[in-house]
């Protein structure tokens, strides 16, 4: 089960990249997804079942991005699949505007 802000912090992002293994190489697919409490319906893709993880993120890197990572198995239903996720990390923004500038400058000196 999904913690309810998770719900909420996922509706800043339009689309995923969903990661899955096949031979042991990556394969990344661009995926449409909806974030439920128990579940992570997926709606498109010729993806392959089992372990896999779907990362959210900005349409660009930046220092001000925020991102998100999904862990956990994925099944295919009739006409989509399903990731039940078994761990969920999400980051907030960053910015160096928002830190003490001796940390700044402890950071930037190394």
């Amino acid at each position: 089960m999904l913690p309810k802000e998770f719900i909420n912090y996922s509706k800043k992002f339009k689309f995923g990249f969903l990661v899955t293994s096949h031979r042991g190489y990556p394969l990344i697919e661009f995926v449409n997804f909806k974030v439920k409490l128990e579940d992570i319906t997926i709606n498109n893709g010729q993806l392959k079942e089992g372990k896999a993880c779907l990362v959210l993120a900005n349409e660009r890197y930046s220092e001000n991005s925020i991102m998100a990572n999904i862990l956990g198995d994925l099944i295919k239903d009739r006409l989509h699949y399903t990731l039940t996720p078994s761990k969920v990390f999400w980051t907030n923004s960053f910015s160096m505007n928002g830190y003490p500038k001796e940390i700044i400058n402890r950071w930037t000196k190394k």
